[in-house]
C-alpha cells in the first residue's frame, strides 16, 4: 500500500513440508526521507512442530555524498538447504559503499548470522568481513578484487576460519528473441 512518505506491507505465506505445513504473517512499514529510507517490519510464524515464534527485520539506508551506508537485521523461520530441518535465521549485515569515480567503487561488508535449528536446538553462527573494489573495465567488461575473511562456529563440528583473495572478470552479455 503506497503511502505519501513510504509504503506498508502485509504479508502471509503458507509452506508445506515433508514435516507438516508452517504458516507466517507480518506487517511491514517503509518510510522515506532526503537522506536515506528506514524500514521495518515484524510478524509471526507457527512452525512444523506447533510453536510459534516472532519474525521481522529492519533495514536502514543513509545516503552520503559519495556513495551509502546500510545496516540490515532480521530474523525468519525457514529450512534448511542440506537437510530440509526447520531452522530460525537471524542475520546482521552493514555495508559501506564509496564511489572512487564514475567506473569503480570500494564496498565495505560484515555480516553475521546465527540458525538455530527448531527440532534439534543445534546452533551455528558464522560471520564475514569482505572488502572489495570494483571497476567497470568497458561498457559490458567488469572486474572485482577483493580480500574476505570467514569465521563458522557450530554445536557439532567446532569452529573454523579462513581467509580468501579474489578476482573476478565478468561479461554482460546481451540477447533479443
Amino acid at each position: 500500500l503506497d503511502q505519501r512518505d513510504g509504503g506498508m506491507t502485509i504479508g502471509f505465506d503458507i509452506t508445506e513440508t515433508e514435516d507438516g505445513t508452517r504458516l507466517a504473517a507480518d506487517l511491514g512499514r517503509s518510510l522515506e526521507y532526503p537522506l536515506g529510507i528506514i524500514s521495518g517490519r515484524v510478524g509471526v510464524a507457527r512452525g512444523v512442530g506447533g510453536d510459534h515464534f516472532l519474525t521481522g527485520g529492519l533495514r536502514l539506508t543513509r545516503a552520503l555524498p559519495h556513495g551509502n551506508l546500510s545496516f540490515d537485521l532480521s530474523r525468519d523461520i525457514g529450512s534448511s538447504s542440506l537437510e530440509d530441518n526447520e531452522q530460525i535465521n537471524t542475520t546482521l549485515s552493514v555495508t559501506y559503499l564509496h564511489e572512487l569515480s564514475p567506473v569503480a567503487n570500494l564496498n565495505l561488508s560484515a555480516n553475521w548470522a546465527e540458525t538455530d535449528q527448531t527440532g534439534s536446538g543445534i546452533e551455528t553462527n558464522s560471520a564475514s568481513i569482505t572488502a572489495t573494489y570494483r571497476r567497470e573495465l568497458s561498457t559490458d567488461w567488469g572486474m572485482n578484487v577483493g580480500v574476505r575473511h570467514r569465521f563458522r562456529d557450530d554445536g557439532v563440528n567446532g569452529s573454523a576460519r579462513s581467509n580468501e583473495l579474489f578476482l573476478n572478470l565478468r561479461r554482460d552479455f546481451l540477447t533479443r528473441f
